[in-house]
């Protein structure tokens, strides 16, 4: 069974590669022959968030003024993580096969009412400047110019202004899933005293940095995988088992000549 997250922007004004290769992976879902479930979400946010609202709210942190391109009354229908999560657990318990579910944000909230919504969460100081539109957008044109890796570019401005507005369905009566409310997620989201401090690093940004000292624990298929990956990055990897030997469930020993598979795969009678 497959639980398929894909995403809005399927029904996005845009076309673009990300719209196009998020349609060529539902495609290829459909096509599998496996018992799936497809949901869509729009743009979540959270704890633990490298980029979207997280970036936003670490940038606006570090900067004495935070640019809002042209008025910023883009529409936006953000999706709380945790929401998003308890829908995840409720299609997997009832098994839904065949069904592509829309997962929307129930408020609707402009781009400049978010990043004012951060602000007061974090109790910040920073200036909110509005900059004309075109502006904003040769400026992006030139950061990218300028920067490898530029944190927002100017496709994904005019995606931003695109206008999208995307219908989804009634998560609580669907799915038993009570939205909460926007204000109430972003003040957890940004002032617990522990996780508001986390952020996840991306697989990207890991290997796109200095060679490091890697642990992996697990020597199972995984655990193999990974290591696997980060040794051709030239990181240093040191692979921790418990047990007397490597590959986990899909292991195997010698009976009589016959490769069995270890554990609960095999049955004898």
């Amino acid at each position: 069974y497959l639980l398929h997250v894909s995403s809005s922007v399927l029904h996005s004004v845009a076309d673009d590669a990300y719209t196009r290769t998020k349609r060529e992976q539902e495609n290829l879902v459909k096509q599998s022959g496996i018992p799936h479930c497809i949901l869509r979400p729009t743009l979540m946010f959270g704890w633990f968030d490298p980029k979207h609202f997280g970036w936003l709210s670490r940038f606006m942190e570090h900067t004495p003024v935070f640019p809002i391109p042209g008025d910023g009354e883009y529409l936006r229908q953000p999706l709380y993580n945790r929401d998003f999560c308890r829908v995840l657990l409720a299609c997997l318990e009832s098994r839904r096969e065949g069904l592509a579910y829309d997962i929307v944000g129930k408020e609707d909230v402009d781009y400049v009412s978010i990043i004012k919504a951060i602000k007061e969460a974090k109790a910040l100081q920073t200036v909110i400047l509005h900059i004309p539109f075109d502006f904003f957008d040769t400026l992006l044109k030139l950061a990218a110019k300028i920067m490898r890796r530029p944190p927002f570019t100017s496709a994904q401005l005019h995606a931003l202004a695109a206008g999208d507005y995307f219908v989804g369905v009634d998560i609580e009566q669907e799915f038993g899933v009570t939205p909460t409310p926007f204000l109430q997620a972003i003040t957890e989201t940004f002032t617990h005293p522990v996780y508001s401090k986390i952020v996840v690093k991306r697989w990207s940004h890991l290997m796109n940095n200095e060679k490091k000292k890697i642990a992996v624990l697990g020597g199972g298929p995984m655990g193999l995988a990974a290591a696997w990956h980060l040794l051709k990055q030239g990181h240093q990897v040191s692979l921790f088992e418990a047990g007397d030997r490597l590959g986990g469930m899909s292991a195997s020993f010698d009976f009589d000549g016959l490769p069995i598979e270890r554990f609960f795969h095999f049955l004898w009678f």
